[in-house]
């Protein structure tokens, strides 16, 4: 196969880029497809972007000899990695639970307020959708049962921004699914480049 440039892809976000919704919730059907308002995106990820991490171990079966005759696999894990930069309602929940988080609305003697409980246990998993373009190439990661198992180090500093980095591990969706990768490299074809001439 040659060379195509047109399957290189950059991860740049496209806005909303990091959405979560309800495990069950209706899947992405591509990587361009709007999502239902079911999901809920998030604001700013920081400059790291997003970071897939695949891990395997396996088991060599061997002849007497020890040549090896097969490998099978033990495991795999499936794991995100992102930081949110800012410190919403919506990240809070993501990081500890709705249950953990007591918001009051704004009024005429206070902003919008948060109390976070930090808890020994975990949020309930989500479904989650990782949205990028590239010019007109779109690419997407689907999560569709993914739990929340580790929060970064928080920094608290004068000269930069407070970010919450989450580690997300794939769970199995009943069917086998870990992890779903969408990808759309934007080429379309006209209804001209489809026409053939046929001879009689």
């Amino acid at each position: 196969m040659a060379n195509d440039a047109k399957n290189v892809y950059v991860g740049k976000p496209v806005t909303g880029a990091v959405a979560t919704a309800a495990v069950g919730t209706t899947a992405p059907t591509s990587a361009g497809a709007q999502l239902s308002a079911d999901w809920t995106a998030s604001g700013f990820v920081d400059e790291g972007g997003v970071t897939l991490s695949q891990s395997r171990s396996t088991t060599d079966l061997k002849a007497w000899g020890g040549t090896t005759v097969r490998t099978l696999l033990d495991e795999f894990t499936g794991t995100i990695k992102y930081s949110e930069m800012e410190t919403t309602y919506e990240t809070m929940c993501r990081m500890v639970g709705p249950e953990n988080v007591v918001k009051t609305d704004a009024d005429t003697t206070h902003g919008l307020q948060m109390k976070v409980s930090l808890k020994a246990e975990l949020p309930d998993p989500k479904a989650w959708c990782f949205s990028m373009k590239d010019g007109d190439r779109r690419l997407r990661i689907y999560i569709p049962n993914g739990q929340l198992t580790e929060v970064d180090d928080t920094t608290f500093v004068h000269n930069g921004a407070v970010k919450w980095g989450f580690t997300i591990k794939a769970n199995d969706d009943g069917n086998g699914n870990t992890i779903i990768i969408l990808t759309d490299d934007g080429q379309v074809i006209s209804d001209t480049d489809t026409d053939t001439d046929t001879e009689e």
